[in-house]
């Protein structure tokens, strides 16, 4: 192994600076390209710090105006509604005052009532609670026709009188009231549907003729239901 010389030894310190050298300026440009990419980051963040920012300013604000508009929304459907509340007590109301005299409608088909009462008419039992209620009574010494009004008649007001019926003959029975008990309903307007459901169960119908009141014509063959 030949030895070392003072040559040799310079030259090997001299290619470790110079290698140091290019490390440190690697070192620098590495370091430059990431001051350069933190600075950027930075202002990306920034940005999208202040645009979300922007972002939950603009969803408050429009949190806010749906709010706002909600409510005006619920205060004008609370007018509509009353009106519309107004509108239809004032049709009902109408109606109701149409359909009076109802005993003499039934002539036509041979029935005579000479007590007819209007308005609310109530069925108590022993302890003064309400059993059922109904619009109109027409009554002979036979007969207790109990009439439902509505401004229109619908297929649920048909099934709900002729429940209320079986309550009234039932009440009738406890207070040794051996009357037939027939019914009958009544509408400012009848759907056609409706008026043939409500002839099917047995009940009379009166419409609204013009501006006068009569018993629909009834099938052939009708039957009226007796309770």
């Amino acid at each position: 192994m030949s030895a070392i010389t003072v040559d040799d030894l310079s030259n090997l310190i001299n290619r470790f600076i110079s290698a140091q050298i290019e490390i440190n300026a690697e070192m620098a440009k590495h370091n430059e390209k990431m001051a350069k990419h933190n600075e950027k980051m930075a202002k990306l963040n920034e940005q999208s710090k202040k645009d979300y920012e922007q972002s939950k300013k603009d969803y408050e604000q429009s949190k806010k105006d749906y709010e706002e508009n909600k409510k005006d929304y619920e205060k004008r459907w609370k007018r509509l509604e009353q009106e519309l509340g107004r509108l239809g007590n004032s049709y009902g109301d109408q109606v109701e005052a149409m359909f009076v005299n109802l005993g003499a409608k039934f002539n036509v088909l041979g029935y005579k009532f000479p007590k007819e009462a209007k308005g609310n008419i109530r069925f108590l039992d022993e302890n003064r609670k309400v059993l059922a209620e109904v619009d109109h009574l027409l009554e002979n010494g036979s007969i207790v026709m109990p009439i439902e009004v509505k401004a229109k008649l619908k297929q649920d007001h048909v099934d709900e009188h002729i429940r209320r019926l079986g309550i009234i003959s039932e009440y009738n029975i406890k207070q040794k009231d051996n009357r037939k008990v027939l019914g009958a309903v009544a509408g400012g307007v009848v759907p056609q549907n409706v008026l043939e459901y409500a002839q099917k169960k047995g009940l009379y119908v009166l419409v609204q003729n013009g501006e006068s009141v009569e018993v629909a014509d009834v099938p052939e063959n009708f039957k009226p239901m007796e309770w």
